[in-house]
């Protein structure tokens, strides 16, 4: 019942705090841990989500209708479909990301950290604030990619992200999970 970009807005920062959260309760701790480790966090933590979300709305399916209407393009025959609102949400997206990354002190530190912690320590970077702040924004961009996930199939349950999550598990081990 609520309005439709008020419940985004919601959204994004339920999940940016339960990111924080999360990064606080599971990830810090392994701040010194091996890329395995933390991979292996990361599944446990997928499922504990998963179940949590099971154990709290239930396993019936929540349908939803699209907020925005933005005609979709079709490539290679209609082989790939891509929804007008991801393109234009990428869009901004990127354009946001990057003047943040490239004009702001905390992009910059996210560099420097994600180059070389114990150097950006060195100069004088919070480390631990600098990591904590990269979960936060990669929590509220989750929640806009389920967001548009929604947008594409409109059926919520508590295992929609998980095929998604799998892939991207699998992109992150064959990019380098460092």
């Amino acid at each position: 019942g609520l309005n439709p970009y008020l419940s985004v807005l919601i959204a994004v920062v339920a999940c940016t705090v339960l990111g924080i959260v999360i990064e606080k309760v599971a990830y810090k701790p392994l701040r010194q841990a091996t890329s395995l480790s933390v991979l292996i966090t990361a599944i446990g933590v997928s499922y504990f989500l998963q179940n949590s979300a099971l154990l709290l709305f239930g396993e019936k399916p929540v349908n939803f209708t699209s907020v925005v209407n933005v005609p979709s393009i079709s490539l290679f025959d209609g082989q790939v479909v891509i929804t007008g609102e991801a393109i234009i949400v990428s869009i901004l997206i990127v354009i946001g990301l990057s003047l943040f990354i490239n004009k702001t002190k905390s992009g910059r530190a996210m560099l420097a950290v994600s180059e070389d912690k114990d150097a950006a320590q060195l100069m004088g970077i919070n480390v631990n604030a600098t990591i904590s702040m990269t979960f936060a924004i990669g929590s509220g961009l989750a929640a806009i990619a389920g967001l548009l996930l929604c947008q594409t199939y409109p059926t919520l349950t508590p295992y929609t992200g998980a095929m998604p999550g799998i892939k991207a598990f699998v992109a992150a081990v064959f990019g380098g999970i460092g």
